[in-house]
């Protein structure tokens, strides 16, 4: 925090002059004033120029999303896919990038509410200030009301049953002395009531902490939904799944809206207070010079006389409530030699305790407005929440909110390129493999016609079981045998694909070919 003193010190920080040069065009790009004049038209234009900057971004992003997925939809895609490991690694890793830009972005949101907060508890501590003097104020007016009027004439009629002469009207003359001195009192006082701050800041007050409970409330909200969103992606990599994949782009896509407008308002926001903290003095003061007259607000804000704006009124007031004091203890010593006590102790100790009362409230005016510096203070509290500790965390929320617009549009098309991998993969999974319909080694297609890719069938055996039973023993022998050949070799036979399998039936083959008993003929 700054370092208070009578001289107004800004806390300066670099990034306030650095969202102030940013170049203030308004929609007809024409060069406006940088000067924060938030009445002028051409400069709200020069704002809303840079809050539409990530909003056309985000317009320009979704238009690419439309030609990017359409370009996939029409492209035809390739049967043999490789495996999706390089896009699913892009994916963790803008998504670590993201959740640190959003615990970032969080960091950003409580810094600029600790600002606003800040600004809020400066203007509410100067209203008190101020409240609290003009009570100070009116008591003391009460206080000389009551001395020149009620007290002063009790004392009077007290000091009449005095029969000298010459003493009645010393007294008369001390007790005109002590009104004359209260009266120069009030009319100082009623120049502080007069002149000083008048200015109703509980309309910004209010105004200020009805715009920061939503704001606080919708970058939470936003930021939240997008750890939930960057959750729901990392689920869809874990499980391999292209469902999840494809219902957090598409969630992705329509959050990324909220995103960039924040980012958007955040922008212009930071621009704003750029130009404000560039010259506070000069915007406050043209601001509330119609409430308060300009020297005593320069008094206030720029404190280069430590003595202004009140310091001199009050200090001549406690002198005078001194003198009255002083006055009316020589009133009591006067009227010592004619006993005359128990008249005049009523009225003397009113006033005493009024006299009393005076020095404490000038006391208390002197330190809260009689000086610039306790205002002043308030005032470098309230500048300093708003030129670093909010434009630091509106910095941290523009930076980190594009941030994550960004990685949420990298993941998006990471996803596109992997859920067509995952949808593979999940079918080999369950048991389908990739088939290459010009292999000529699968087998072939049912109903198998002409025996495709089988063992002979051992029609002819069946057919000849009535004649020469050593010849189908020998073709089984003599198939068999050029079967095992072909094996030994290693080497397929040209245009002979393996044999299909189908269960059982290569054993009923096997079992059909061997000599049966009945078959076989005696020997000769």
């Amino acid at each position: 925090m700054a370092v208070y003193s009578s001289v107004l010190q800004h806390e300066s920080v670099w990034l306030s002059d650095f969202f102030h040069r940013f170049p203030h065009v308004d929609f007809s790009f024409r060069l406006t004033n940088a000067t924060f004049q938030p009445e002028s038209t051409s400069y709200r234009e020069s704002l809303e120029f840079w809050c539409a900057v990530p909003v056309v971004w985000c317009v320009l992003l979704w238009l690419a999303f439309l030609i990017f997925f359409c370009l996939r939809c029409c492209c035809k895609v390739e049967r043999k896919q490789k495996k999706a490991l390089c896009s699913r690694l892009c994916i963790g890793l803008f998504l670590l990038l993201g959740c640190g830009a959003l615990g970032a972005g969080l960091y950003g949101n409580e810094e600029a509410h600790a600002g606003v907060q800040d600004f809020v508890d400066a203007v509410v501590a100067t209203n008190r200030t101020v409240e609290n003097a003009f009570e100070v104020v009116s008591a003391l007016d009460n206080v000389a009301n009551d001395l020149q009027g009620r007290d002063a004439k009790a004392l009077q009629n007290a000091v009449i049953s005095i029969s000298n002469v010459t003493v009645r009207e010393m007294i008369s003359d001390y007790i005109s002395q002590i009104k004359t001195n209260v009266a120069k009192v009030s009319k100082d006082i009623t120049s502080v009531k007069k002149q000083g701050l008048h200015v109703n800041t509980e309309a910004v007050v209010n105004v200020t902490d009805e715009v920061e409970k939503y704001r606080w409330i919708s970058t939470v909200t936003v930021y939240s939904a997008y750890f939930a969103l960057f959750a729901l992606v990392f689920t869809g990599l874990l499980k391999k799944s292209k469902r999840i994949l494809i219902a957090s782009s598409a969630l992705s896509i329509l959050c990324m809206a909220f995103m960039w407008i924040l980012t958007s308002a955040y922008l212009a926001a930071s621009v704003g207070m750029g130009d404000l903290c560039a010259d506070p003095d000069t915007f406050v003061i043209s601001q509330v010079k119609k409430q308060v007259e300009i020297d005593i607000l320069e008094a206030y804000i720029t404190c280069s006389d430590k003595s202004k704006p009140f310091q001199e009124d009050i200090l001549d007031s406690q002198t005078l409530i001194t003198q009255a004091i002083v006055t009316l203890n020589t009133t009591v010593n006067l009227t010592a030699p004619f006993h005359i006590d128990d008249k005049i102790a009523v009225p003397v100790s009113m006033i005493r305790q009024d006299l009393r009362l005076g020095p404490w409230y000038l006391s208390s005016l002197l330190t809260s407005v009689g000086t610039c510096d306790t205002i002043n203070n308030m005032y470098v509290q309230a500048v300093n929440s708003i030129c670093y500790t909010t434009v630091i965390g509106a910095g941290f929320l523009v930076l980190f909110s594009a941030v994550v617009g960004l990685c949420s549009t990298f993941i998006v098309i990471f996803a596109a390129c992997t859920w067509p991998y995952l949808g593979r993969s999940r079918e080999r999974s369950r048991g389908y493999t990739p088939v290459d319909d010009t292999d000529p080694f699968l087998p072939g297609p049912p109903p198998y016609i002409n025996n495709y890719g089988s063992i002979g069938t051992p029609s002819s055996a069946i057919l000849n079981a009535n004649g020469s039973s050593s010849n189908i023993q020998a073709q089984g022998y003599r198939d068999v045998s050029n079967e095992d050949r072909r094996l030994m070799n290693g080497r397929p036979v040209a245009e002979s694909p393996p044999p299909s399998y189908h269960p059982g039936h290569y054993m009923e083959q096997y079992f059909s070919l061997a000599p049966r008993p009945n078959s076989i003929s005696p020997s000769s």
